[in-house]
């Protein structure tokens, strides 16, 4: 099951209990009959979306110690920016309220890369550190041969 899949799930599900609440609180007897049906309607969504995700191969755990760089890039794009950033290239944020009245929005994450470009450049940065690490490790593996000769 998708994340949008999901969502869309869980988004009927709040809905479902909303309507549930408002019937089942009634005074009219007839809504008190509605709200079983909303109630059969939610316990079906429940076990439709149960299944659905049984049914998918389950995902491999994380290793320890190995980044998600999906997670990173979910994490980055929803950065709410700095009060002092400073986007350069002619790109600019106005900071006034519009011309209703409401008050200004702030950037979040960036509009400089998509998800897919924010994932690349995170891989590129974290081969380079296993790179790095490899390196440091070249000392002592080289040490360690030297006394099993």
């Amino acid at each position: 099951m998708n994340a949008d899949k999901l969502a869309g799930a869980l988004r009927l599900a709040f809905n479902l209990g909303q309507t549930y609440w408002r019937q089942a609180d009634s005074e009219y007897p007839w809504c008190w009959e509605k709200a079983d049906a909303t109630r059969a309607k939610f316990d079906t969504l429940v076990a439709e979306t149960l299944a659905e995700h049984d049914a998918q191969p389950a995902q491999a755990a994380q290793p320890v110690g190995v980044p998600d760089v999906g997670a990173m890039v979910d994490r980055f794009l929803s950065w709410p920016l700095p009060k002092d950033f400073a986007p350069d290239c002619w790109i600019s944020f106005r900071h006034t309220p519009d011309a209703r009245g409401y008050a200004p929005t702030w950037p979040i994450g960036t509009n400089l890369f998509t998800a897919d470009q924010a994932k690349a450049m995170f891989e590129y940065v974290l081969a380079g550190k296993a790179l790095e690490a490899a390196r440091a490790q070249e000392p002592d593996a080289a040490r360690a041969a030297e006394g099993d000769a």
